[in-house]
């Protein structure tokens, strides 16, 4: 991988993993329902090791990730509002959205995510969380759990519906994506990945549950992009999660760009102590 000033549309959403990779989520999730501490913290970033030793060349740093400069006083001032209007003009998977929950706002400041992120793909297609909106989280799905959704009679999935869905007895709100024979495949809104689940594991998502948007982000490296005419390598993934989730005390800050085209949120992300930027890191410093 070397410089290269054009970007190369990521890994399609199908490479998302499957449940099995989801369960130390799922575990996590579960304790904090049934009172235990969570950790927010689960992982770091070291600059020491095998992480940066395995990238050879650096990855390309095109142009086109980075912000457009507002060319005028209301521009400016656009920007400064509303981070969703910002917008890249670079190729990357798209998000999977839903119209049913609230337009995420993002915070304009550097605020720490949490650890250890699990859904790694590519450093152009990954998906974070906010420590500060994680009691919310909680509360959330303790609700879920404690009073599961109610079963309707007659209701089907519509295409694309925002719906409740149970995978190893705890509720999740998720999006169902598409239609596989007699199952359905579904993304976590909130945690980010796919799913396969039969449809008695899915039920309408209750109104009183649909009132936060969805809290994991789903995101790309602004900076970073895979060799012109290329997708990202399975490697690459592997060396983010590893960059990410080194160590069990880590502070790890996310500060967000903008929006790329097809909804994902552009961030630079880097310690909140050490100032260590990840970016920095995968070009190999």
């Amino acid at each position: 991988i070397h410089p290269d000033p054009k970007l190369a549309p990521g890994p399609p959403s199908s490479v998302l993993r499957s449940s099995s990779d989801h369960k130390v989520t799922f575990q996590a999730t579960q304790e904090a329902v049934r009172g235990t501490t969570v950790p927010k913290t689960k992982a770091s970033i070291t600059t020491s090791g095998n992480a940066k030793s395995k990238m050879t060349e650096p990855l390309s740093t095109p142009p086109a990730c980075e912000p457009k400069s507002p060319s005028s006083t209301a521009e400016k001032q656009s920007q400064a509002t509303s981070l969703g209007k910002v917008k890249l003009d670079s190729q990357y998977t798209p998000a999977i959205s839903s119209t049913s929950l609230p337009v995420q706002s993002p915070p304009p400041h550097l605020t720490q995510v949490v650890l250890p992120v699990d859904d790694i793909t590519s450093p152009g297609q990954f998906g974070v969380r906010l420590v500060e909106q994680e009691t919310q989280l909680n509360s959330l799905l303790e609700k879920m759990l404690m009073t599961p959704p109610q079963t309707v009679q007659g209701w089907k999935v519509g295409r694309r519906e925002t719906v409740a869905v149970v995978d190893q007895e705890i509720w999740y709100r998720g999006l169902a994506v598409r239609k596989m024979g007699e199952q359905f495949e579904v993304y976590l809104l909130d945690y980010g990945g796919l799913i396969t689940v039969a449809p008695d594991q899915m039920r309408p998502l209750p109104a009183d549950c649909a009132v936060l948007p969805a809290a994991t982000y789903q995101v790309c490296l602004a900076g970073l992009g895979p060799r012109a005419g290329e997708k990202w390598a399975e490697e690459e993934g592997k060396l983010m999660g590893e960059i990410l989730n080194s160590s069990a005390d880590y502070k790890l800050g996310v500060e967000f760009v903008g929006q790329v085209e097809g909804g994902r949120w552009a961030v630079r992300m880097r310690g909140l102590e050490d100032k260590e930027d990840i970016g920095q890191l995968l070009l190999g410093g």
